[in-house]
């Protein structure tokens, strides 16, 4: 997901060193964005997060560039 999401553009991101830790901070992170729903920085990043296209053509070409560039 770290190359499909920018941070608070797109979406929101969280992280961690183990599996305790990783579910810890999705908990913390989805309190944060609920306490965010309906504001305009919910509204903005909904609305980036709605216009994002991810097809497989566009992906493919993508890691071919990175691959051979």
């Amino acid at each position: 997901m770290k190359d499909t999401i920018d941070n608070n553009v797109t979406g929101w991101i969280f992280n961690g060193d183990s599996l305790v830790e990783q579910g810890l901070n999705l908990i913390k992170r989805f309190s944060e964005v609920l306490d965010l729903h309906g504001s305009d920085e919910y509204n903005h990043v909904s609305h980036n997060a709605a216009k994002q296209r991810f097809t497989w053509s566009a992906v493919a070409n993508e890691y071919l560039q990175k691959l051979y560039n």
